[in-house]
Parts: structure tokens; sequence; C-alpha cells
């Protein structure tokens, strides 16, 4: 004890005065260990309190966070009498005093650790008015023809790629809420539902992890660059027959009597129509569902998601090896798609100006 209480190089002579010493300064590491498991203490309270949200069938939810189980665990909710004010709580603005967390009669009750958001609808992205199809036969030097076509489809690319843009974040948010609480409500059950439909998944069980695996890998953008070299090369920039009397930029093919028109060089005993379109949109709507969708093209979604996954831009260089199925032509068909891509690149991003455009 004297070495301990006593001042170094000066030990105390007397053993009783050591401890009483000694004694003091334990009470005071006692005291300030007594504060820090008060403030631990504290904290565990608050957060607690937090995982508290009250549903419109009078009962409040609470997340169990400790064990880990994400289970509900259901309490009565306090509501004034009648004539009273609701409590308010400190800080916080009116609009969020109450915050709905399932309907009456929805049986999948809100996580509240991830509050309900808006479903994107088909209206989520603002659609862009059709632009006029020019006659871009008319325009003489290539690249101007050129320079005009890509102003013309671009817009068009960019908005339905937004649209998939924001599918793809709803989905994302639907499968962490499905990881964590194991169910969805049954709004979100409808959307993902009709997105499973959309994508040729409705015989899926849904939700399931492989439902969400695969429409993750389809609900995705593609890169413009590529988009509008396709519709150059099937649209003849544009200038084809099948663009200007049925707006089909992709050269698509529809396999019933009447549903298109004609290829004057079909083959015979060939029953194919080239699908018409009520509007440039539609056909860009219908050409990037087809490669969103289709089998022969899950090649061009696997390098897409492969790109994901590392987190790089899935680039029109590299998605274009999954073209090969698109022409007879093969891997023809896919390098004069990068010719066009590696030539025209500020054409296609409007950066160069072209005179008299």
């Amino acid at each position: 004890f004297s070495y301990l209480a006593g001042s170094p190089g000066q030990p105390l002579q007397s053993r009783g005065e050591g401890f009483a010493r000694y004694r003091g300064l334990l009470k005071g590491h006692l005291s300030r260990a007594a504060l820090g498991l008060a403030l631990i203490g504290a904290c565990l309270w608050c957060l607690g309190c937090g995982s508290r949200s009250e549903g419109r069938d009078g009962k409040a939810y609470y997340l169990r966070g400790a064990s880990g189980s994400g289970a509900f665990v259901a309490k009565a909710a306090v509501h004034p009498a009648p004539g009273q004010d609701a409590p308010k709580a400190a800080g916080l603005p009116a609009s969020r005093e109450l915050e709905a967390a399932e309907v009456a009669d929805d049986p999948h009750p809100q996580d509240p650790a991830i509050p309900s958001f808006p479903l994107p609808g088909k209206d989520a992205v603002k659609e862009i008015e059709d632009p006029v199809l020019d006659d871009f036969r008319s325009i003489v030097d290539s690249e101007q023809r050129k320079a005009r076509f890509f102003a013309f489809l671009r817009p068009l690319v960019e908005t339905e790629n937004r649209r998939l843009e924001a599918e793809r974040k709803a989905l994302q948010r639907l499968h962490e809420k499905f990881r964590r609480v194991g169910d969805l409500n049954a709004t979100e059950l409808a959307w993902l539902q009709e997105r499973a439909a959309e994508y040729r998944l409705g015989d899926l069980p849904i939700p399931s992890e492989e439902v969400f695996r695969l429409l993750l890998q389809r609900i995705d953008s593609l890169p413009v660059e590529l988009v509008l070299s396709q519709a150059a090369v099937e649209s003849g920039w544009g200038c084809s027959r099948f663009a200007r009397e049925g707006f089909n930029l992709f050269g698509e093919w529809c396999f019933e009597a009447g549903c298109g028109l004609v290829p004057m060089r079909r083959e015979a005993g060939a029953t194919h129509e080239v699908a018409v379109f009520d509007s440039p949109r539609r056909s860009v709507q219908s050409y990037m569902r087809n490669l969103n969708t289709h089998p022969a093209y899950q090649g061009l979604r696997l390098l897409r998601t492969e790109k994901r996954l590392r987190g790089e831009r899935a680039d029109g260089f590299t998605l274009a090896a999954g073209l090969m199925g698109y022409s007879e032509m093969g891997q023809e068909y896919v390098d004069r798609l990068c010719l066009i891509m590696r030539h025209n690149q500020e054409l296609m991003a409007g950066r160069r100006q072209v005179a008299a455009l």
C-alpha cells in the first residue's frame, strides 16, 4: 500500500496511512464506473424507444433488435381521451407525429426499420412528347443525317432508362425488406407480381429470392450508345420503309397475320412480319423489353450484371458481345455495332455540333 498510495520516490512510513489513501483512490474509480454504466443504460433505452411505430389498427409495433429475429411485437397504443390534444413528440414536425404502418385489412405489417415508400407506376418518369420522325432521306450530308438521327432518338432512350432505373431502385428496396422481414404487404406483392409478369417470370413463387435475383438481372438500363448504334443499323439511319411507315427502329418481328408490314423480300414459306408501333417511343420500349427478357439475350444480361457487381459501368462495347443472336450476321453484326459506336462517340453524346443542323 505504501508503494501505491505514496508519491514516487517517497513511500509512506505507515501502512495504515497507505491503506487510507488507497481506499480513497478506489472510491474515485468506482464512481466513474457507475457513471459510465448509467450512460450506457440511457443509450439502450433510447434505442428501444426509437423502434416504435403505431399502426392504424390501434397497436404499436416494436421491432426486436437484440434478438435479431426481425419479428414484430404488438402492444396496445395509447390514444388521448375525446376532446384532448394528442401528445406531441419534442423536436418532431407535426407531419411526422404519426405515420401509418399498415392498412387495417393488410395481413403484412410494414417494417418500421424500412419506411413505406411509393412504388413507381407507369407514370413514375415524366414522358417526353414524341418527336416528329424527320425525313432523314432528304438530308444529303451523311454527318448531318447521323447527328439529326441521334438527336431525335437519344431523349427517348434516356427517358426509358430513367424509368428502368426507378423500377430497379424500388425492386432493390423491396428485396432488402424481404430479406429482413420475410414478407411484403399486399400493395408491394401486387407490384412485384406485375413486374414478374411483364418480365416473363410469372410462374415463379412470389415473393422469393429467385424472382428477385432474376428481376434484378432484367430490370436494368441499357447503354445509350448501344441502343443508338442498333437503331442506326436496323433502320438505315431512320430511312427504312419500316421506320417511316411503322415507327419500327429496331427491326422487330411479329408472327400473326396482319400484325405488321410484310417484307418485300420475305422468303417463301416464311410468315413473319415487321412489327408496327404507334410511335417511336413505343418502338424503343418494346426493343428494350426484348433485350431485357428474351432468352437469346441472357448473355447480355449476365455481362451487365457482372459489370454492376464490380461497380463498373456496362458500356456498349462490352454488351454488344451479347447480341450475337440479334442478326444472322453473328460476329460481323457485333463488329459493325462497335464500329458505329467508335466512330460516332461525340455525335451520340451530343458534344459535336454539325453545321446547318
